[in-house]
């Protein structure tokens, strides 16, 4: 099941919530296995900004449906799932017009193989993974036989290109090098589009799960760039939110590793909004003490930030990652359902 809009939003988790943009939802008693993912009211000073932000980037949007100028598809799906966090998709809430003009964009690129590519090479698979995460989005309310058939091809390009050890790359291609931030954006692209009814071979999952593991480093209890060394916060929230993407939630490697970030993700400055896009998802999940000391500070600085007016010079993905960790709440985006 996915998520579907008629004159309501439905949210599947295991089962059917029902959401509209002014309620929140809660995990449905008939799964009694699932754990109760945190009931938070949107602060509204934090939806204030989320809106600034979001009216912020729809209005940079080109009459291509691009949002960036060199084709980078990747930024320009991070654009349409930061429109989508509070409840719009193709034709329906405030930003319904923007994610059509994208939606058909990004499928007007995507060449004969199912690849969407980014102008810059080294950016392919990411650029890739994203556009199939947003364009999933949008298939779970059109369901239009284009649509399917196309983000099938871009499923079945990602399967096609994970290597020996479980994980992905640059290049739309086998390499052998595996690179967790773009194995991550892999996972939770398929995930997705498994949610969304579009086949994804089990035997991709548990591939890339080890991939993922083998980039925990034991000493720290933090997740590595391409191995189990140099753990940083941001590559170790992609890691936890990998593995919760898959079901994962109770593991060793998990309790160490959002230990790990309570205790740094506030220090380090690179890549900052990119890792607490991660780690928002990753204390969500985790819910309890460790949520509710982490959103109260990250959703305060995000205010702060939008409060300036210094938010209008960050680049659009900046933006856009600091409007899906707002948003966490929201749980419109597949990666907040369990």
């Amino acid at each position: 099941m996915r998520v579907a809009y008629l004159l309501t939003l439905l949210l599947t988790t295991s089962a059917f919530t029902s959401l509209t943009a002014q309620t929140q939802s809660t995990v449905d008693t008939r799964d009694d296995e699932a754990r109760k993912l945190p009931f938070v009211e949107m602060h509204p000073e934090a939806l204030h900004a989320l809106r600034l932000i979001q009216t912020h980037i729809a209005q940079r949007q080109k009459p291509t449906g691009a949002f960036t100028s060199d084709q980078n598809p990747g930024e320009d799906a991070l654009c349409g799932l930061a429109l989508m966090v509070n409840g719009s998709n193709a034709g329906v809430g405030p930003y319904g017009k923007e994610i059509a003009l994208l939606t058909n964009y990004l499928l007007g690129i995507q060449d004969k193989t199912g690849f969407i590519p980014s102008k810059q090479g080294q950016h392919g698979m990411y650029g890739h993974a994203l556009s199939t995460l947003f364009l999933s989005e949008v298939w779970g309310m059109s369901r239009q036989s284009e649509l399917r058939d196309k983000l099938r091809k871009a499923v079945q390009l990602i399967v096609d290109c994970q290597n020996k050890r479980g994980g992905w790359s640059y290049y739309p291609k086998i390499e052998e090098r595996t690179d967790l931030s773009i194995t991550v954006m892999q996972v939770m692209a398929i995930r997705s589009a498994n949610e969304a009814g579009i086949h994804v071979p089990q035997g991709t999952i548990d591939k890339a799960v080890e991939a993922i593991r083998y980039c925990f480093e034991k000493k720290t209890g933090g997740f590595g760039y391409t191995g189990p060394k140099q753990a940083k916060f941001s590559t170790t929230g992609a890691g936890v939110t990998a593995l919760q993407t898959v079901g994962v939630y109770r593991d060793e490697m998990i309790e160490r590793a959002v230990a790990y970030l309570r205790k740094n993700s506030f220090k380090e400055k690179k890549w900052f909004w990119y890792g607490h896009y991660y780690t928002s998802v990753a204390m969500y999940h985790e819910a309890g003490e460790a949520w509710d000391e982490y959103y109260p500070r990250i959703r305060k600085i995000a205010i702060d930030k939008v409060k300036s007016k210094k938010f209008k010079s960050e680049s659009l993905w900046k933006l856009s990652f600091m409007a899906l960790v707002l948003g966490t709440p929201y749980r419109y985006i597949p990666i907040y359902q369990r």
